[in-house]
């Protein structure tokens, strides 16, 4: 009897220790870098295959009409399967069709954060990670956007299971589980991800030196298409 329990506890100890089945990630150093040190000596830089969406949207300024294309480039392999576990890379840009003459348009504030999509409340709209990028202490007040030079930032979005923050949110605070986020328990859960934008556009009139804000937001979908164990 003896025996038994202690091959039990023996048990219990290696499976505290080992955890779960680990995944597999499916990323090498091949595919997630532009080279190797050690390696590689001299490369030509690449750019990653990026997938696209464009949306429009249309200021109304005095009796002007400012037409501006935010543009969201999501690297094409995570763009129809976003990946939770794995950090990715967004770009987020801004078009404009033409600025008349005697104002100035620019990007003053970039606000983006991406979460997740859930049917269940608790988890839905719990953040992956955000970026928040403003130029209001410019002496401009913004960058410029002009139709051949549009504004762009890249948003590094950090994996959910590096955040200490996601982590209490998702188990909910005081939880003491100590197991580490997998794609398969987040698949139980989610339905995607959510890329939120919101831009701030500041205009300067330059007969006056008048500044106004004006703002626009987008709430982009991305699927999630991984099956739970």
């Amino acid at each position: 009897m003896k025996r038994t329990i202690t091959i039990i506890l023996n048990l219990i100890i290696i499976l505290s220790i080992t955890g779960c089945t680990l995944e597999e990630s499916g990323v090498t150093l091949e595919n997630e870098t532009i080279g190797t040190i050690g390696k590689d000596m001299t490369i030509e830089s690449r750019e990653e295959e990026m997938t696209d969406l464009e949306t429009n949207h249309t200021i109304e300024f005095k009796d002007i009409s400012l037409k501006l294309k935010p543009t969201y480039s999501i690297e094409t392999s995570r763009a129809k399967n976003w990946l939770f576990t794995q950090s990715s890379s967004i770009k987020l840009s801004l078009y404009i069709d033409y600025v008349p003459e005697g104002i100035d348009v620019m990007t003053s504030q970039v606000y983006s954060d991406i979460s997740l999509l859930s049917k269940y409340a608790k988890y839905n709209g719990i953040r992956q990670d955000s970026i928040n990028v403003e130029y209001f202490s410019l002496p401009t007040g913004g960058i410029s956007i002009q139709k051949s030079e549009p504004y762009t930032i890249p948003f590094q979005v950090e994996a959910v299971d590096k955040s200490e923050t996601f982590f209490y949110m998702y188990n909910g605070y005081g939880s003491s589980s100590s197991s580490r986020i997998t794609e398969s328990q987040l698949a139980e859960n989610i339905q995607g991800a959510v890329l939120n934008v919101v831009w701030t556009i500041l205009i300067r009139e330059n007969q006056t030196g008048d500044f106004y804000i004006k703002t626009i937001n987008d709430r982009v979908g991305i699927p999630y298409n991984r099956v739970s164990d």
